[in-house]
């Protein structure tokens, strides 16, 4: 089969496209996927640069997919060939309120979805939401799993509250527009760059900052913040906390320490929250939410394929995208 693999080192220079990789085969509880679409995700650019390394096997990346299942393993209940199906990548269980100490994402140890198949447990996949089409499909799951999570079961945002999303370009933060519009909040975004603003707001946003404007001036107070950028905003986010506000954080792409006021956190009273992905059970009423208000995931306007998808990540690397970034495997 078609594969992206990498091996020989960290970094995305170390990503080759390969025709001649074995196709993968079920186990009993397994499916057999034949991908037709996927997506890149900043888990996958971790991997490629901090866990994935010369001293280990050839490795197929990639966590969001969806495609047909080609074949089905003899305990497999629910599903048969033929089937339409998107991937849940994160390997976390159905109602635990922390993930388990061995949680994976697929994609890292085991091979993911740059490929034209991939096997998974059949616990991990769900029927496609019909009205997506196959781009949708494919890019959807971890970024609309974290924002869920982050928005519902952490935020616990209702209507009437005003909600800062630094960061408005990317996958998760245009996801979590949608949803927080869908409760009857107010949402408030920034970003460093105009175009992005632009583009947010006609999503549904109701307010936008630029990074070098005055953010308390124009946007506080604020009921809640939710952040995955980290030292690069977060303190600058804590000074819109209302007395009592929220904050929940669930990524650090600007790096992973932070110099904190301790002091203002509790005379303040203020709460943070830490937040990624999202159970088995929080991934169904995701989706439940997609049927219910027929929303689709942005996807940005560069679609890659197997051969190319080197580009995909460089544009990940650069934070140039708006929204999801899409790869497309079979028409």
């Amino acid at each position: 089969m078609d594969a992206v693999l990498h091996e020989g080192g960290l970094g995305i220079d170390h990503l080759l496209f390969s025709k001649d990789v074995e196709d993968p085969k079920p186990s009993a509880d397994e499916v057999l996927i034949t991908l037709k679409s996927a997506g890149l995700n900043h888990h996958d650019l971790f991997v490629l640069n901090g866990h994935h390394d010369s001293k280990q096997p050839p490795l197929i990346p990639g966590s969001d997919g969806a495609g047909v299942i080609s074949e089905v393993g003899k305990d497999v209940r629910g599903f048969k060939v033929g089937d339409e199906v998107i991937v849940n990548p994160l390997l976390w269980g159905t109602h635990t309120n922390v993930p388990p100490t061995n949680m994976e994402v697929l994609g890292y140890p085991h091979n993911g979805t740059l490929a034209d198949k991939v096997v998974i447990s059949y616990k991990q996949v769900s029927k496609k939401p019909s009205y997506l089409n196959w781009t949708e499909a494919g890019v959807l799951s971890l970024s609309a799993l974290t924002a869920y999570r982050a928005v519902f079961t952490k935020g616990q945002v209702h209507a009437g509250q005003r909600v800062f999303v630094p960061g408005a370009g990317g996958a998760v933060a245009t996801n979590m527009i949608v949803m927080l519009k869908s409760l009857g909040a107010t949402v408030i975004v920034s970003s460093r760059q105009l175009d992005k603003l632009e583009k947010a707001m006609k999503l549904g946003a109701d307010e936008a900052v630029l990074d070098s404007e005055d953010w308390v001036k124009m946007v506080a107070p604020v009921d809640v913040v939710i952040d995955d950028v980290g030292p690069a905003t977060l303190n600058r986010d804590v000074e819109l906390l209302k007395f009592g506000g929220t904050i929940v954080t669930f990524g650090s792409s600007s790096g992973d320490e932070i110099t904190f006021d301790l002091r203002r956190l509790f005379f303040n009273q203020w709460v943070m929250k830490g937040s990624t992905g999202g159970t088995q059970s929080e991934f169904k009423k995701m989706l439940e939410l997609y049927d219910k208000y027929q929303w689709h995931p942005v996807v940005d306007s560069h679609v890659f394929n197997l051969e190319n998808v080197k580009q995909g990540y460089e544009l990940m690397m650069n934070k140039s995208q708006y929204g999801n970034i899409a790869v497309t495997i079979q028409k």
